[in-house]
């Protein structure tokens, strides 16, 4: 309920900036647009009196100015071109003719009472490469002007004639939509306004600096701000006054409070139709699932079309693969228990046993000394392959019984050769029993296919950070395909007895691992890689294995040996 609330509350507040946001933008992109409307009409206006008045003063320029400069008596004829090309304008000018040392020679009426002759003369001195440019002035009470200078051609010397025009005159009449204008130039000298609101009091001149951004904030009001050069050096302020700053401030203030109370009495209604929707919903679940904890049901049953009919069926759904993967637990265990006993109990080949059988049949009539050692040698191989009492069991005694194991083969094959070496430290290392039995005996297998003189060496290192099982044989060595591969899984009948030992092995050490590789005169070579750590860990805990019960294998070779032993 607390965090419905707060959330409706949060959105309330959001809502109402945002709608305040949305309004304020609105406003300001259609003033926006006046503005600029305002501003491309004065600009217009502005660019069209320009234009005519500087058509006019080259009209004159023409003929009238310089035949006035050749002979002064035709004056009459310069004044009466003169109004014949003002009158295309819609203000009234002056006409002011200076010659080349800059005095007045004509003047259409008193223009140089209400504008300063020395400034007129400045100009021209600062500007006499150019042919035509335009210049702000003040002028008496207040008065301003724009004055249009242009060279006299085909005169001697440097005479000019300047075209007058009174600011006061360009009132801005076409405007729509109350915008406040100021032409000025880059001095910021004024020309025309219609507004004293960034006019600077006391200097007359434009603030221009307020106009480098589009929006301008004082204490009371906002004002939207444009400016456009139109000329060389003469430029256009646009601007107009928006809202009051507190007005708007009170608008966004009275829409949060608003909206705010309005969301919060519907995040109320909503949040006590929730409570009572979700709090009967939660009651239900808990008494169905109290009926299935008890044993009385199997599922939830509850129809509500919502999240929590949803949750009941996830938990419904969760129960029965609970209950698919117990029971499939249960097979599967009893399916390994069965697997790894029968793997115990067909641990060797019984060719070997046959044939292992058979040479001590021979061997006892021939050399008994030898017999006898064979029989003890299969007798504690078989004993120990089939008695789990105590495994796992060390290196140690592991290698021990590997060497009776090969001893034996070394009978069967006379030109087999072997060679075990362990670093003495590792003598009381627990290892699965008979771990690299299966190494061996795919060494046997595959290497005697390839020469009858094998030779098998089974080195146990400690190195720095690791414990190394190495089993390497002289035959045919590992296939391209089969070092590249992934080892096969136990039940494949191609090298399982490398993923059996490599699986024991890690069954007993989880981050054990094994590398296959060939040797440089192309045997086979098999190397298992045991971290230091895991097996100081598996060093402090106690042995424990599996027991088996059934001994009439263990039984039955001990008569069979004591009657030879007899023979």
């Amino acid at each position: 309920m607390k965090e419905i609330r707060r959330r409706f509350s949060a959105l309330a507040v959001l809502l109402a900036l945002l709608l305040v946001g949305v309004l304020s933008g609105l406003v300001f992109f259609i003033q926006s647009y006046q503005v600029t409307a305002d501003m491309r009409t004065v600009s217009r206006d502005f660019n069209l009196l320009a234009s005519r008045s500087q058509q006019v003063l080259s009209n004159l320029n023409k003929r009238a100015v310089p035949n006035y400069l050749e002979s002064r008596d035709n004056e009459r004829v310069l004044y009466q071109q003169f109004y014949e090309q003002s009158a295309r304008l819609s203000v009234q000018p002056s006409l002011l003719i200076l010659n080349a040392q800059t005095q007045p020679i004509f003047q259409s009426d008193l223009i140089l009472n209400r504008i300063s002759l020395n400034y007129v003369q400045t100009v021209i001195k600062r500007n006499r490469p150019a042919n035509a440019f335009m210049k702000v002035t003040k002028g008496e009470n207040d008065q301003h002007f724009l004055l249009f200078f242009a060279r006299v051609p085909a005169t001697a010397g440097n005479q000019y004639s300047v075209l007058v025009l009174n600011g006061a005159a360009f009132s801005g009449e076409n405007i729509k939509y109350g915008s406040s204008f100021t032409i000025a130039d880059n001095y910021d000298n004024v020309f025309a306004t219609n507004s004293t609101s960034f006019i600077l009091p006391g200097f007359g001149k434009m603030d221009s600096e307020k106009f480098e951004r589009h929006f301008y904030v004082t204490q009371d009001d906002i004002f939207l701000m444009r400016r456009q050069q139109l000329g060389e050096n003469i430029f256009l302020y646009t601007f107009l006054r928006s809202f009051p700053l507190m007005m708007l401030i009170l608008f966004g203030l009275l829409s949060v409070a608003a909206l705010l109370g309005f969301l919060i009495w519907q995040a109320n209604r909503a949040a006590n139709a929730i409570g009572d929707k979700t709090n009967a919903a939660i009651t239900e679940l808990v008494d169905e699932t109290s009926e299935i904890r008890e044993g009385k049901q199997k599922r939830i049953q509850i129809t509500t079309n919502d999240e929590f009919q949803y949750l009941a069926d996830s938990i419904n759904a969760m129960v029965e693969r609970q209950e698919a993967m117990t029971t499939q637990q249960l097979q599967l265990q009893k399916q390994t228990n069965q697997y790894e006993l029968k793997m115990l109990e067909a641990q060797f080949n019984p060719h070997f046993l046959y044939n292992t059988l058979e040479n001590i049949r021979i061997t006892i009539k021939l050399d008994p000394a030898l017999a006898e050692k064979l029989i003890l040698s299969l007798n504690r191989v078989l004993r120990y392959s089939i008695d789990h009492s105590g495994e796992p069991t060390t290196l140690e005694a592991d290698l021990d019984v590997l060497e009776d194991f090969l001893m034996v083969n070394q009978v069967r094959f006379d030109k087999l050769r072997y060679q075990i070496a362990m670093d003495p430290s590792l003598a009381n290392m627990p290892v699965p029993r008979l771990f690299l039995l299966p190494l061996i005996e795919n060494a046997l297998k595959y290497g005697m296919k390839t020469r009858s003189d094998l030779m098998i060496v089974v080195t146990c290192e400690q190195l720095e950070n690791a414990v190394t099982f190495t089993v390497i044989d002289n035959g045919g060595g590992f296939s391209s395909e089969k070092l590249i591969s992934d080892l096969p899984p136990v039940e494949s009948e191609t090298h399982h007895g490398l993923a059996n030992s490599f699986r024991r092995l890690q069954m007993l050490y989880p981050t054990a691992n094994m590398q296959l590789s060939n040797t440089d005169d192309g045997g086979a070579k098999v190397t298992l890689h045991v971290a230091r750590a895991l097996t100081a860990a598996v060093r402090n805990r106690s042995i424990s294995g599996l027991k088996c019960d059934d001994r009439t294998l263990i039984i039955v070779l001990e008569v069979l040996m004591c009657r030879f032993l007899r023979l």
